[in-house]
């Protein structure tokens, strides 16, 4: 791999599999089109080359300098030689976090405390993601709802729960993500074949609460976050 100024080759320690990485290996053509219609180039590959995904990484920087030797997370992106920017797992050049060693650059670095295991801080990607919607959907006060607590969900639960949203409903089929759903702070989580979540909501919202915004997170082809809003009567 030939380093350009301002990037770091570094050994990934703990890479985890985003839905993402599952929607382009198995449904390639749309995830090229759908990189391709979004006017950006950060995401497309070669499908007929090999590929090394894993993009939700922490890594040990292995290069000279002031970052050497340590244990970092951060924005999965290079500049390649044009100055195009690249994801790391998602670029022919550029393999990710499931290989043997990963291009990254300087700026997107953040360094991971002693006390956080490397399993743990690749889940800064996903989790980062849940709270960077909920910013930005900036939710005044009142209920929540979230579909779905995998990683993304449970950023979002966090981020609402930190901003004072009460009630956070959760809408999860899982048992074991239910439960880390209420270990990060959801007020009521339930079963969609048991329970529809807009009745559990109006359960737990009190009468003539303000708003409710609902975080769509399913791990689904073709299904990305959203947020909408409504009011109860």
């Amino acid at each position: 791999m030939i380093l350009r100024p301002g990037q770091v080759l570094a050994e990934p320690l703990a890479t985890g599999i985003c839905g993402s990485d599952l929607s382009a290996a198995r449904h390639t053509d749309d995830f090229l089109r759908a990189s391709r219609d979004s006017g950006t180039e950060a995401f497309l590959f070669d499908p007929d080359a090999d590929l090394v995904m894993g993009h939700e990484l922490c890594a040990r920087v292995l290069s000279p300098g002031e970052w050497w030797g340590k244990v970092v997370v951060g924005l999965p992106w290079v500049l390649d030689g044009g100055g195009t920017l690249r994801t790391v797992g998602y670029a022919t050049a550029f393999p990710g976090g499931f290989g043997q060693r990963v291009v990254l650059q300087e700026a997107a670095l953040i360094p991971v405390p002693d006390h956080v295991a490397p399993h743990a801080a690749a889940l800064t990607d996903p989790l980062a993601v849940g709270f960077g919607n909920v910013a930005r959907a900036a939710p005044e006060p009142g209920s929540g709802a979230v579909i779905g607590s995998g990683p993304i969900g449970l950023g979002a639960v966090a981020a609402l729960v930190e901003r004072g949203v009460a009630p956070v409903v959760v809408s999860e089929p899982s048992p074991r993500r239910r439960a880390l759903a209420e270990r990060f702070g959801a007020h009521v989580c339930v079963d969609p074949a048991a329970r529809d979540l807009y009745d559990a909501w109006r359960a737990a919202a009190p009468p003539r609460t303000h708003r409710s915004r609902s975080w769509s997170v399913r791990a689904a082809p073709a299904c990305s976050t959203r947020s909408c809003t409504g009011r109860r009567a």
